[in-house]
């Protein structure tokens, strides 16, 4: 159906946009990003993280219990898929897992 089409057309573009936000906030100024869990999770524990982004390729328990972590901090968590090249390449930095920052920590 079309409507599934658009659904799905809808969510890779919005994690090709998140994707590429975190690849520009890291060429903007690095500080501005975390790469890998055990980053993401201490500024998570800061408050600092704005979004982070998973791939799909994470575990499903570790999956959860970044979201848990996140949703307590009010921070947003975006699954990406791999069926994209921006997925695909996220899948590869950090263990796919990655922290675009409110504000910079260190």
């Amino acid at each position: 159906t079309t409507s599934k089409a658009k659904e799905f057309l809808q969510k890779v573009i919005e994690e090709k946009n998140a994707v590429k936000e975190f690849f520009e906030a890291y060429a903007k100024n690095e500080r501005m990003v975390v790469v890998g869990e055990i980053n993401v999770i201490e500024a998570l524990k800061l408050g600092a993280v704005d979004k982070i982004l998973i791939s799909e390729v994470v575990e499903d328990k570790k999956i959860e219990e970044l979201e848990k972590l996140a949703e307590s901090m009010g921070t947003h968590v975006k699954i990406i898929s791999i069926e994209s090249r921006e997925g695909e390449q996220l899948s590869k930095v950090g263990e796919g897992i990655v922290g675009i920052l409110r504000y910079q920590i260190s």
